[in-house]
């Protein structure tokens, strides 16, 4: 699975916000991408831990994401690196743009 969403654009969020809203034909792509490396993340903690990610206790969650970020998957690594990205830049974007409801990350 290649994820090609690496980018230092700042903007690049605001214009995906924009253009999901007005339902441009290329974010179907990178839906499925995000939903397919969801899958692939879920189907490793289903291998490793016995059960779906939403499923499993803090604990193990953890154990999943810890596992992913230091190599364990290097199929993974990719979309969890654009998860996080994505994640962060919500948290701290200006709510104006849709991200860090209620100012929760300023």
């Amino acid at each position: 699975m290649a994820f090609q969403w690496g980018c230092s654009d700042p903007n690049r969020l605001r214009r995906m916000l924009v253009t999901l809203k007005m339902g441009q034909p290329w974010t179907v792509a990178e839906k499925a991408e995000f939903l397919a490396g969801l899958q692939a993340v879920d189907a490793y903690a289903r291998r490793t831990q016995g059960g779906a990610l939403a499923d499993l206790s803090a604990e193990k969650r953890d154990a999943v994401l810890q596992a992913i970020d230091s190599g364990a998957a290097p199929e993974l690594q990719a979309f969890f690196t654009r998860a996080r990205r994505l994640t962060l830049e919500g948290m701290f974007s200006d709510p104006y743009y849709g991200g860090n409801r209620g100012f929760a990350g300023w």
